[in-house]
Order: structure tokens, then C-alpha cells, then sequence
């Protein structure tokens, strides 16, 4: 596979006022006026309002990237975002790709023959709609109330809900390419996904995956899977063939256990499906996993019925914490943030982390 990062070169356009900054990818509208001092911080006194007014309008990132010899040769490219918020339509050198209305999916567009031939260069254009005008017409059609501290017609549009408001959070409908964007190459075939189950028995635990693969050839692959321990001992299994994909295991004896914190320690193990053409690597998709069995025990109690978490067959007293969105504007999140904020957590003694179902599926 090649893989070519758009990261530079964007620019974000008011459709309204005309205004038109350098931006970042990933990174969002709100992010780049706060950066270029266009507005004022939504979280100071009423300028919230402010800030809701400006998502009536609606805005364009644009860039161009420079024609990959490398890319090229690939038999397939595939433009891919990997998260768009929300509302937008997606051209490719000046070719409508479709309409994004999902912010938690990632998107992906086959540009191949839409791409410039060598020496010249391909542009990408994204315009964003107004999520505000979106939820007020979809709410006069199918009027429908969730939270009362939201707009109305949030429920129906698949945005970050707290976008419209929440009991702790403002109205901050943010818009932009929150995360990143790339043009893919795939030479014979790729792997699309992984799916790793764990069956734990006396002493061992068996580690099962299926493997989904897309090919753009009639070429013949091969999967092997590597599991590499905490310890660095590695074994490898050669995985069978099915129709969309490769399925398979490999057996952990005297396996290591993940744990809770304050119950022991967090050792992980290192799963890697490595996808071959003709002995040359086409793909490599690596998880890191913790061996462990976890359920809830609803059995009767004197009360009526228990609730109980248990690890490894162990009852855990759950202490932690709800985690919403750490800011109301994307960009500002990153890896380190987030990571500082879960050693507190760690630090406090918490063992347990609910994600909050009116954010987005964080990273």
C-alpha cells in the first residue's frame, strides 16, 4: 500500500463572508477563526451566541497536493477521510464524489481515473452545509425531542449530539475535517478488518481472527498471523482461506492476564495479520490486546439481582468516571491530552471509564 497524507496546504472559505484563512488538517472552522483571531472565544461570557450564529453559514476547505509518481502505479486509490463533520459534499479536481451526513464513520471515494496524469496536480474540495439549518427542517418534518437543554431536531442528524447543547455543555455545532485525510494506493490487495476473539480455557486462551480483505487483482494472498507477547516470545499461524477474506488462531498457553487497575497488572499482546502477493507484503494491520474475560453478573441476590462486574472471574468494584468530549472544538484535541487526562484517572484509583453516548467515538 501507499499511503499520501493531505495534511498541508488547506484553506477554509466562509461561503457567507467570504473570509478565507489557512487551516490545518485534521481541525475544524472554529479552531481556525480562534486561530487567526476572527472570533471570540465561544466559552467566554454570551459569545457562544456568536459562534452558533456563524454555523448558518456555510464553508469550504480546499487544497492541492502535487502528482505521487508512487501513487500512480497503484491499480486503485481510494481518497479516505476519516472523519468528517458533518454535512458535506465532496469534489475531487472539480468531480462531485457524494454527500457526507455521518460524522462517525469514515468515508472513502475510488479517484483513480479522476487523478492527474503525471506533472499535474489534484485538488480537493469539501463544502460544508449548515447543520442548523439541516435539524430545523428535519424537525418540522418528523418533529422529535431528546434532551431539553439541545436544539430541536438534533436526534436527527448522526453529529456529536452535545454539538447543540447539553445540561454541562453550550451550543457549539462545529464543522470541518476533524480527522485525518490521505489518498490510499493499493497495488494488489488490502485489508479491510480484524476481528480478534479470545476463548479462555484452564491455562490457555485461544486467540481467534477473521480477517476481511478487498483485492483489486485476480492475484492469489496469503495471511499469516503473528502474536507477539509482553515478553517478546512470538508465535506465527499460516490463516485458511475463505471467500472474503482469511480466518484462524493461535493458542497462548500459560498466558499473561490483563487486569483492571488496582488489581494487577496490564500486560498486552501485539496481533498482526500480515497480507502477502506473490511473497511480497501488501498489507499489515496490528492491534494491541489485552487477554482477559470479562461479564456482568445479574444472578439472584437477597435484593433481587445483582449487578457485578467480573474480570478474569473476578468480582471488581467499579470506580470511575463519564467521559464526554474533553473540548467542544475537535482540533484541540490530541493523543497527549487525551493520555494526561487518563493517568489522572489512573492516579485517582479509577478502574472503570464510561464513554458517553452524546460524544463521538474518540480516539
Amino acid at each position: 500500500m501507499v499511503i499520501q497524507k493531505v495534511t498541508e496546504g488547506w484553506k477554509v472559505r466562509s461561503c457567507q463572508t467570504g473570509q478565507c484563512f489557512e487551516t490545518k488538517v485534521p481541525g475544524t472552522v472554529y479552531g481556525t477563526w480562534l486561530e487567526h483571531g476572527a472570533m471570540e472565544d465561544p466559552y467566554w461570557r454570551d459569545c457562544e451566541d456568536d459562534a452558533l450564529a456563524m454555523m448558518e453559514g456555510e464553508y469550504e476547505y480546499e487544497t492541492t497536493l502535487p502528482f505521487c509518481e508512487e501513487l500512480m502505479s497503484c491499480r486503485a486509490i481510494r481518497l479516505k477521510f476519516e472523519g468528517i463533520d458533518t454535512l458535506a459534499d465532496i469534489y475531487f479536481n472539480g468531480n462531485h464524489l457524494g454527500v457526507a451526513d455521518n460524522m462517525h464513520r469514515v468515508w472513502e471515494y475510488p479517484v483513480k481515473s479522476l487523478a492527474a496524469e503525471s506533472g499535474g496536480v489534484n485538488t480537493i474540495r469539501v463544502r460544508f452545509h449548515s447543520p442548523l439549518s439541516f435539524i430545523k427542517e428535519a424537525y418540522e418534518k418528523s418533529p422529535y425531542d431528546g434532551s431539553p437543554e439541545a436544539m430541536q431536531g438534533f436526534p436527527l442528524l448522526r453529529k456529536s449530539h452535545c454539538s447543540f447543547g447539553w445540561d454541562w455543555g453550550p451550543r457549539l455545532p462545529d464543522a470541518g475535517l476533524f480527522r485525518p485525510v490521505s489518498l490510499v494506493g493499493v497495488e494488489q490487495a488490502e485489508i479491510r478488518d480484524v476481528w480478534i476473539r479470545q476463548i479462555h480455557r484452564e491455562g490457555t486462551v485461544s486467540l481467534s481472527c477473521d480477517i476481511a480483505v478487498e483485492s483489486v487483482c485476480d492475484t492469489v494472498c496469503t495471511c499469516e498471523l503473528k502474536v507477539t507477547g509482553p515478553k517478546g516470545d512470538t508465535s506465527v499461524s499460516q490463516l485458511q482461506r475463505k471467500n472474503d477474506g482469511f480466518f484462524g488462531g493461535i493458542v497462548i498457553d500459560n498466558p499473561e492476564l490483563w487486569w483492571p487497575n488496582g488489581y494487577g497488572s496490564q500486560p498486552l499482546y501485539r496481533v498482526e495479520a500480515v497480507l502477502k502477493a506473490n511473497g511480497e507484503i501488501q498489507d499489515i494491520q496490528s492491534r494491541m490486546v489485552g487477554l482477559r474475560t470479562m461479564k456482568v453478573n445479574t444472578g439472584a441476590d437477597e435484593y433481587g439481582s445483582r449487578f457485578a462486574h467480573e474480570v478474569n472471574g473476578v468480582e471488581i468494584f467499579a470506580m470511575g468516571a463519564d467521559y464526554i468530549p474533553e473540548d467542544c472544538i475537535r482540533g484541540r484535541v490530541n493523543r497527549e491530552r487525551t493520555r494526561t487526562l487518563l493517568e489522572h484517572c489512573r492516579d485517582c484509583n479509577f478502574n472503570v471509564i464510561r464513554v458517553w453516548g452524546g460524544g463521538y467515538y474518540p480516539d
